[in-house]
Order: C-alpha cells, then sequence, then structure tokens
C-alpha cells in the first residue's frame, strides 16, 4: 500500500486479512506451522511426522512489522516508518527491534497513558528516544544516530557446518544413540523440541561422553556456547558438569550452571588456540545427555583478507601448505568453495585478489558473488609450485557478501582473496 500509494485495500481490510492469516497457523486450536496450507479447507496439505513441524518459511514477520507498521528497510544508516494501522487504534509497541547495529523500539500512545511516555509515536535507539511525532501515519524518513553499535561487529560462529559432514568444521564423539544424529549437532539449526528431531543424544553407560569439534586450522577461542536439549520423561538430563580440553591439554574454565533447553555458555579461564576443541560431558546418574547444538563465537573477520579454509569447502580437502596459516584448500575434484563473510565498504565493482598455487596446467575457474548477482571467469596460469596472485573484479553489495569459486583442478591449491 505504501510502496505504490495507488493500492484501493484500505488499513482495515488489512488487518482482518493479517488475522485470517494469523488464525490459518494452527491446528486443534493451538498454534501450529507446517509446510503448507490448503487455501481455502482448514487444514495442512503438507503436513508430515517429524519433518512439516515448525515449517516457518513464509513472510508473517514481514506483513506485521513491514506491513501493518510500515518498517521499511533500507541498506543505508537510514530509517523509513508509513504504519498503516486502522484509524481506531490507540496504541501499538514493537521493542528491541535489531536494525543496522541498533535495538529500535517503536512506541505509539496516542494520549500518553499506556505506556507512560510522550504522547504519539516515538522512536527509541538502544534506548535513546530519536524522534517524537503526534500523527502515527506522517510518513518517517530520519537518519539513524551514529553511536557505537552502528558499526558494532556481529560475531561469528566458527563451529557451524551446514555440509553435513562433509569438511570442516567436522564433530566426532566416543557414543551417539541409535535416535541421535551427531552430524546435527553443528548443523546451524537449533530447536528445543522433541519433534522434529534435531539434537545429538547419548545414552550410553559411562559416567560421561565426549564431544570433538575440529576447524579446519587452528582457531583463537574463548568460549563454548551449548545448546542443551532437556526432556526429564524421556531420561535426558543437563549434564552433571563439564571438562573442557585442547590441543595443549586440559584447560580451566570459569564454571558450569546448566540451563535446560536454552544456550549456555562455557567461559574458559584463557583465550586458547587450538585445532581442536573438546567437551567432556558428565552425566547426571540416570539420565542421558542431548546437544541440539554446539557453537564456537568469535569476532568476525572484516577483511581485507580472508583464507579459503575458513570458508565452505563442500568436499574440497584442506592440506597443510606453505602459506601464511599453513593450511591451503585443493579441489579434490571439481572445484566448490564458499567464502562469506567479505566486507565491502561501498557498493559497486570490487577488485579482488586471489592467491593460489598451480603446479600443473593453466586452470579455469569461474568467479561469482551474493548467488550470481555478478559473475566472472579467468585462467590460473602454472606457478612452478610457488604462490602467486591474481586479480579479478565482481560487483558487492554494501555491507557482507558471499564469494563462491568453481572449477579449477586437483593441482591446484587456493590460499585467500583480499578484497
Amino acid at each position: 500500500m505504501y510502496h505504490t500509494g495507488k493500492s484501493k485495500v484500505t488499513s482495515d481490510q488489512y488487518l482482518d486479512l493479517l488475522r485470517i492469516y494469523a488464525k490459518t497457523q494452527h491446528r486443534d486450536g493451538a498454534p501450529y506451522i507446517a509446510e503448507a496450507h490448503y487455501p481455502v479447507r482448514d487444514a495442512w496439505s503438507g503436513d508430515s511426522f517429524n519433518h512439516s513441524e515448525h515449517y516457518l518459511h513464509s513472510t508473517y514477520n514481514d506483513n506485521t512489522l513491514s506491513g501493518l507498521f510500515g518498517i521499511i528497510p533500507t541498506f543505508e544508516d537510514k530509517l523509513s516508518i508509513e504504519p498503516i494501522v486502522p484509524d481506531n487504534w490507540t496504541y501499538f509497541a514493537v521493542e528491541n527491534l535489531p536494525y543496522h547495529g541498533h535495538l529500535l523500539t517503536l512506541l505509539y500512545d496516542k494520549d500518553g497513558t499506556r505506556y507512560n511516555e510522550k504522547k504519539g509515536l516515538s522512536i527509541y535507539s538502544d534506548g535513546e528516544l530519536i524522534h517524537n511525532q503526534n500523527s502515527v501515519f506522517d510518513p518517517i524518513n530520519i537518519d539513524l544516530p551514529k553511536g557505537q553499535n552502528s558499526n558494532t561487529s556481529t560475531k561469528v560462529n566458527i563451529a557451524r557446518n551446514p555440509q553435513m559432514g562433509q569438511g570442516y568444521p567436522a564433530v566426532s564423539t566416543n557414543y551417539s544413540s541409535d535416535n541421535g544424529t551427531l552430524l546435527m549437532v553443528n548443523d546451524g539449526l537449533v530447536l528445543f523440541d522433541n519433534i522434529p528431531f534435531n539434537r545429538w543424544e547419548s545414552h550410553s553407560t559411562s559416567q560421561s561422553d565426549l564431544l570433538n569439534v575440529t576447524f579446519a586450522r587452528p582457531r583463537k577461542l574463548d568460549s563454548i556456547t551449548l545448546a542443551i536439549f532437556t526432556d526429564e520423561d524421556r531420561k535426558v538430563s543437563c549434564p552433571e558438569s563439564i571438562s573442557v580440553s585442547t590441543d595443549s591439554g586440559a584447560i580451566s574454565h570459569k564454571g558450569f550452571s546448566c540451563a535446560p533447553n536454552d544456550f549456555n555458555t562455557i567461559e574458559l579461564a584463557e583465550e586458547v588456540e587450538t585445532k581442536t576443541i573438546s567437551i567432556t560431558l558428565h552425566h547426571k546418574e540416570g539420565y542421558g545427555i542431548s546437544l541440539s547444538e554446539v557453537q564456537v563465537w568469535v569476532e568476525p573477520n572484516n577483511g581485507p583478507t580472508y583464507y579459503a579454509v575458513d570458508g565452505i569447502t563442500n568436499g574440497c580437502k584442506v592440506v597443510e601448505s606453505n602459506n601464511e596459516i599453513g593450511y591451503s584448500v585443493n579441489p579434490s575434484g571439481d572445484l566448490n568453495l564458499e567464502i562469506g563473510g567479505v566486507i565491502s565498504k561501498s557498493d559497486g565493482s570490487k577488485s579482488i585478489s586471489l592467491s593460489y598455487k598451480n603446479s600443473g596446467q593453466d586452470t579455469f575457474v569461474v568467479a561469482s558473488a551474493n548467488d550470481n548477482l555478478s559473475s566472472t571467469n579467468f585462467t590460473l596460469k602454472n606457478t612452478a609450485n610457488e604462490f602467486a596472485s591474481t586479480d579479478f573484479s565482481l560487483s558487492l553489495g554494501k555491507g557482507a557478501n558471499y564469494i563462491t569459486l568453481s572449477g579449477g583442478s586437483n593441482d591446484l591449491l587456493l590460499d585467500s582473496i583480499t578484497l
């Protein structure tokens, strides 16, 4: 409605449709989202056990936040708002909405008695009032404050491996129950539900079980986060205690107090650099242990150099080499390497330098950015078994991008890209 200014749909009609949409997200009178719903029948057309549950791939949140409340995202550090709430609404609130490194709160209080703040529509950024106006319907276009949060880096989880068993990070354990799938423990998906099943479980008769996370290269870290699933009726509970070791041996941590069905962060006594982090989970007597996810959060690499071994290798080999970090990626067949989190300070064409070694014949490589929004190709020449570099250009967006390299040969070693 607000994008074109030509729609004949009223705000009341929009809200009626949104309510119908919300009522659709139910089954047997309780909130429920499955895979697909019939257009007119009050039933789910796609609803299979241990698959369709929580199948939230639609845009319900967008319909509420960007639609009803009119919060229009932009690539710039600006905030555009144009609500289409009904005329008879006297209040609404959107609290702690993450946006461009800030937490935004919108409070609409027609007479100021609902929230005991200012009358009208107020906008807060990180708890500070940045805008207020009487009318909820007047369009808002304001700059976000240049506070410290606007450039705050979001930590990245270096334990995540969406390849489900291929490449790194790799997970291993001394035991896995028949109803547990180890590869789910670092697939990036966290669920604290019995069904759908997405966790590693151990019901071993040992007093403790070991979970190892091995990275492609030694990484610095100071904490580990465990998403611990508990269901005492099914004899799965919090571990009694936890111990941690690295390549160099056991390391102390600052204590562990388990929060069931929640994220539990174990802070190490000091920062360590290790290729493998090992977590020993000591059983509560009579109970097994279940983890939905293991996470290792570190500060992101903001460039300008991004190492190939830190990317998604998709079946490529990680091998030791004589480059700066001691590890490179070898295609081991067709190259399919994805390097994410590549930061560009502005939109447009960017020159990228690829560091590589080619001990065989010249080989053809295709480079693309952000799901083929931009692509190019080039030849990597024989380098006489020495590392060399070649430049190519891709169109990148401001902020984080991901770059895919494909092609190559078995004689190729990829080191890094530099923006």
